[in-house]
């Protein structure tokens, strides 16, 4: 008894849709990864050019950088008082930035972000100081990986 075309037919189609799904699948999977390196990549160079222009406002005010860098501590009376404020605050507002975007940068980046975080923070009382006062304006997250790396700088000490 041979099958009638009646038969195969059916078969046929339904194996011909079954290796279209398969490879309509693959396609989404490929599609969704190469998503996925578009949102990273875009993350990466929307935070370094954030990274840029607050240098470039530093290099154009580069009697902020102590304040950032060398551990210098800002007094009420000093002549530069709200411009360091004012960097101090997009320097806050920037990692709380970077902490956010955790979930689109690859685990190598981010950990390079934290490095940069945690020096940045233990290098400037002002930074330290603004975080203290204005706890509730900034995430846990961004507030507990900044102390993290302070405790790490004291028990290297």
């Amino acid at each position: 008894m041979t099958p009638h075309w009646t038969d195969v037919l059916p078969a046929i189609g339904a194996v011909g849709s079954l290796l279209i799904a398969v490879i309509g699948f693959g396609i989404l999977i490929y599609q969704i990864k190469q998503l996925e390196r578009a949102i990273r990549g875009d993350t990466q160079s929307g935070l370094y050019d954030q990274t840029f222009e607050i240098m470039r406002f530093i290099a154009d005010n580069p009697q902020i950088r102590p304040y950032f860098y060398e551990g210098k501590e800002l007094r009420p009376g000093d002549e530069s008082y709200d411009l360091i404020m004012t960097a101090t605050e997009m320097v806050a507002d920037f990692f709380e930035h970077v902490v956010l975007q955790k979930v689109n940068l690859p685990s190598e980046v981010w950990q390079k972000w934290c490095f940069q975080i945690q020096k940045t923070y233990s290098n400037s009382p002002t930074l330290r100081e603004y975080y203290t006062t204005n706890k509730l304006a900034y995430s846990v997250n961004v507030i507990a990986l900044c102390e993290q790396g302070k405790k790490h700088d004291e028990l290297a000490e």
